[in-house]
Parts: C-alpha cells; sequence; structure tokens
C-alpha cells in the first residue's frame, strides 16, 4: 500500500538573476564626491576676481567658491573657459604690477631710494610667488652660452654694481 506524502514546500528559492561574481545583480554606480557647483555665475565671480588679481587659492577659500581641484577640472576639459581664465589672470597680474609701479613711485617721491627699493624687492618677491609671469627674474630657457644672461652672470653683475657704491 502506497501512501501519498502531502506536497513539500521546496527547500530553497529559485536564484536570483546572475550579476557580478554570480551575486545580485549590480545597482549603476554614481560618480563619487559631491555635485559639482557649476553656474555661469560661479564663473563669472572667478573671472572678475582674477581680473582684480585675486590668487585662485584665496578664490577657492571663500564661501560658495569650488576648490581649486574643481576649477583645474574644468580647465583641463573645457578648452574655452581655461583660454578665459588664463587671460584674466593673466590681466590680473599686469593690474597687480601696475599697482605696484604706482606704489613706487609714491614710495621713492615720500620715503627716498632705500625705502623704495627695500619696498619693491617685497612687493617682487610677492608677485613672483603668485605666478611666472610675474617675476622679474629672466627665464632660466632664455640663458644661452654667452648671453650674459646666466645667473652666474647676473650674481657677477649685482656684486659689480654693489663694489662700484662703495
Amino acid at each position: 500500500m502506497k501512501t501519498e506524502l502531502p506536497e513539500l514546500p521546496p527547500l530553497w528559492s529559485d536564484p536570483p538573476p546572475m550579476g557580478h561574481n554570480g551575486g545580485p545583480e549590480l545597482r549603476p554606480r554614481r560618480a563619487p564626491g559631491r555635485p559639482t557647483v557649476d553656474t555661469p555665475e560661479i564663473r563669472d565671480r572667478i573671472f572678475e576676481l582674477l581680473g582684480d588679481g585675486v590668487p585662485l587659492r584665496v578664490i577657492c577659500r571663500s564661501p560658495g567658491m569650488p576648490s581649486r581641484r574643481t576649477v583645474y577640472n574644468w580647465r583641463r576639459d573645457d578648452p574655452g573657459f581655461n583660454r578665459a581664465f588664463e587671460f584674466m589672470q593673466t590681466e590680473g597680474y599686469i593690474g597687480l604690477t601696475q599697482k605696484v609701479v604706482e606704489e613706487m613711485e609714491t614710495v621713492l617721491e615720500q620715503r627716498g631710494p632705500k625705502i623704495a627699493r627695500w619696498v619693491f624687492n617685497l612687493r617682487r618677491q610677492q608677485l613672483s610667488r603668485m605666478h611666472r609671469l610675474a617675476s622679474c627674474r629672466p627665464c632660466a630657457g632664455s640663458a644661452s652660452p654667452g648671453s650674459g644672461r646666466s645667473p652666474a652672470a647676473a650674481r657677477r653683475r649685482v656684486r659689480a654694481r654693489a663694489h662700484m657704491r662703495r
């Protein structure tokens, strides 16, 4: 005599659809990090501040502005933005240089050449730290043998001038 067994539920359910390494289906990946704050108003504000001679690191520290890395990525990805950025940055450095010249004329009239030279050297160092175009030193690539523009030749000229003043 055969007895019929009741129908038993399966021991396991059907497996999920195959995904990565046999596991569940993967969700599409989102880009890591915060979303960018790329708006025309922010770009215009960056250009305006660059034109005033404000360094990028100072601009990016102010609230509501993107990080320097974000601005560098915009420059890398958008050639038009990069051209406008370089133009406004150069205009800002030219404006700062003109301000230094005006300041030097005022200091020279009011305080004399000794203080004016000290102020000039201070401002020259500040400008040269900001950008290569603002540097008062000749480019390293422009020095050719015998041109007299090498750093050693410049040091000799400075020593000769100092010796003549004594």
